[in-house]
């Protein structure tokens, strides 16, 4: 359970521990997540404007496994799904949005500023 305040509500899930793996050289351990709750409330840009249906959040960070547990890379799916309320008018809406990012190596940008 983790509390989700831009939803309005309380996300339901799981996290699992995944493999080790290398990023950039460096060895990370992959945490799987999947979770999902309600979503309802105004959107953040236009308080006329309001949502009420599902958020669902699933992927795979990976955090370094020496030093300090730093994220190094992170592929997410966030999905919404419900109506879309403007005045008197609603709209059925499904929004998908991936996100994948991923930390420079340190060797590479330590190499760049020495330069």
């Amino acid at each position: 359970v983790f509390p989700a305040p831009m939803t309005g509500g309380t996300l339901r899930g799981y996290l699992e521990r995944g493999d080790i793996a290398r990023i950039g050289g460096r060895p990370v351990l992959a945490v799987a997540f999947d979770a999902s709750g309600p979503m309802v409330g105004p959107l953040p840009d236009r308080a006329q404007m309001s949502i009420t249906g599902t958020m669902r959040m699933r992927g795979t960070a990976y955090y370094a496994l020496r030093g300090d547990a730093l994220l190094l890379a992170l592929n997410e799916t966030l999905s919404i799904s419900g109506n879309l309320r403007d005045r008197s008018q609603t709209s059925p809406v499904t929004i998908i949005y991936r996100r994948s990012i991923k930390a420079e190596d340190a060797q590479a940008s330590e190499t760049a500023a020495a330069r």
